[in-house]
């Protein structure tokens, strides 16, 4: 295995199908490791996982959320390391959901990046923090997109795409077992990260409540990572994180 090391590559012992056969959790793990370390996947081991990715859904849910869960905190881009799984066929036994967001357009005045899944993955590779709560409100905050989304004189809109997307996260993460408290934080994230484009013109009691709540780290964050991976306008992000620096010294 020294030369595979060196060489800054995932192989699997022996014949990758009889490896992956014995436990078809080993496809995810592959990726986790590859991702983790900066690793590339051998090809005959990544074909191999191309041609077994749906024997995954054999697999307790409990320990396809714990390997999903470990790659999105441990990798040093969560997102190259979701995008893996896409290519592979994983993320469609897991999260088939997220199929949609590929392709899904986006008006280019906001998000000059490109389509919802560009964006998506864009913000899981500028995570600082490391949370499950963070890292999966990131992965599905726009779910409710390609559901939602119509053309309006010209322009593409996603009415209500954050209530839509709440609810379809809410089914996602608990198909996937995350504890009880994490979903209800996550969801809640979702449903209302659209309202920080209204910060900067709400009332002072409306701005107390939303940076008084418990969840107002995790939104804040949610929000500063949706700006920096699109448009990269912080000036909301920023009057807020004054408003609580100014209610904290008082």
């Amino acid at each position: 295995g020294r030369p595979d090391l060196e060489a800054h590559r995932i192989r699997a012992v022996g014949r990758a199908e009889e490896r992956f056969t014995e436990d078809h959790l080993r496809m995810l793990r592959a990726v986790r490791f590859a991702a983790t370390l900066d690793f590339d996947l051998e090809p005959g081991t990544a074909d191999a996982i191309r041609r077994l990715a749906p024997k995954l859904a054999a697999i307790s849910v409990e320990r396809v959320q714990q390997e999903l869960t470990r790659l999105l905190l441990e990798a040093p881009r969560p997102g190259a390391g979701i995008e893996q799984l896409r290519a592979l066929g994983l993320l469609h036994v897991i999260l088939p959901e997220l199929d949609a967001l590929v392709g899904q357009r986006q008006p280019p005045q906001f998000h000059p990046e490109g389509d919802v899944w560009t964006h998506t993955v864009l913000m899981l590779n500028q995570m600082r923090q490391r949370d499950a709560r963070l890292a999966y409100a990131v992965l599905l905050h726009d779910v409710g997109k390609p559901p939602t989304a119509r053309l309006v004189d010209g322009r593409i809109r996603f009415d209500r795409h954050a209530a839509v997307g709440a609810a379809l996260a809410e089914s996602m993460l608990r198909r996937l077992r995350l504890p009880n408290d994490d979903i209800k934080a996550i969801v809640y994230s979702i449903a209302n990260h659209m309202r920080f484009m209204d910060v900067q013109r709400m009332r002072k009691a409306t701005l107390h409540r939303l940076v008084g709540a418990p969840t107002f780290p995790l939104e804040l964050e949610l929000h500063r990572l949706d700006c920096a991976a699109s448009h990269g306008d912080l000036s909301n992000y920023e009057f807020l994180v004054a408003f609580q620096n100014a209610c904290n010294a008082e």
